[in-house]
């Protein structure tokens, strides 16, 4: 990756974890909020933002995370990253390369990434641990602007996933990829490619947990899931049994609400699978 647009390290100091290092450049605003939980906890905040609330194009951000042996920290947003519009050719880009260190815990939590229309946008995202770390990650992208009238009307969206153990052994590798083709290629229009593709979606979501220390995480997410799915439908516990290493979920929502998911009804999990042994392995179609 060439020159970082930042650089954060995460290490223990009398016994807390602390950010020993932070560094960002334009167009990326790194910001570390002292209190965000309860004093007792030990876990780092760290919010990542754009200038202008949004990501312009040609824009290339990237940032380099180290959180260090048997610390805890949290990545998240204040709202929504906004992919603008594209000029000519140009993509907004992200880069992110993250390591985590024995009985460590990193969780990013961003915002949905939000992608105006014609907006191409390409995220790459990998994260580098050992056996004994932890690990969330949640990936997810709204259908646009919707109350703009902008529905899947970008004209190309890209997300990767790459979790690697011991630096070079693959663990989980995920990429979503959406591009709208133009009537000047197969002379078909946007809509017939992207939007006619994900009726009747808003949402989609990726999250990917790994490390004993997101159990907790992992069976109340197949709680939540069991309960929304129709039985009948196949669904399997991906959490049963104490081998599991970790998790795996693929979610839709139809609802452009996110209010609406506490419903229940509106959440659909496309697929889940299970980390055993630090091996993917289907549970469900």
């Amino acid at each position: 990756m060439a020159e970082a647009s930042g650089v954060v390290t995460v290490e223990k100091v009398r016994g807390r974890s602390t950010v020993t290092r932070c560094f960002f450049r334009y167009p990326l605003k790194l910001i570390l909020p002292k209190k965000v939980g309860a004093s007792q906890v030990d876990a780092v905040w760290i919010y990542a933002l754009s200038y202008g609330g949004g990501i312009v194009s040609g824009d290339k951000i990237s940032c380099k995370i180290s959180i260090g042996d048997q610390c805890t920290a949290s990545v998240t947003t204040q709202a929504s990253t906004k992919v603008y519009k594209s000029v000519g050719s140009k993509f907004s880009e992200q880069i992110l390369e993250a390591r985590i260190g024995e009985e460590a815990f990193l969780a990013l939590i961003p915002d949905p990434v939000t992608c105006f229309s014609t907006a191409k946008y390409d995220q790459k995202q990998s994260f580098r641990i050992v056996s004994s770390s932890n690990l969330v990650v949640v990936d997810w992208i709204t259908s646009g602007r919707y109350q703009s009238g902008e529905r899947w009307d970008f004209t190309s969206y890209k997300s990767t996933n790459c979790v690697y153990l011991d630096n070079d052994r693959p663990v989980f590798i995920d990429s979503s990829k959406a591009e709208a083709h133009t009537k000047s290629n197969k002379g078909r229009s946007k809509e017939n490619d992207v939007c006619t593709a994900t009726p009747p979606y808003y949402f989609f979501w990726s999250i990917c947990k790994i490390g004993n220390s997101t159990r907790p995480y992992c069976s109340r997410s197949c709680s939540f899931m069991q309960y929304i799915w129709p039985p009948g439908n196949g669904f399997s516990d991906p959490c049963r049994g104490n081998k599991h290493r970790g998790c795996v979920c693929i979610l839709a929502n139809p609802s452009f609400f996110l209010g609406d998911v506490s419903g229940c009804s509106t959440l659909l999990p496309i697929w889940i699978v299970n980390i055993r042994n630090n091996v993917i392995c289907c549970m469900c179609d």
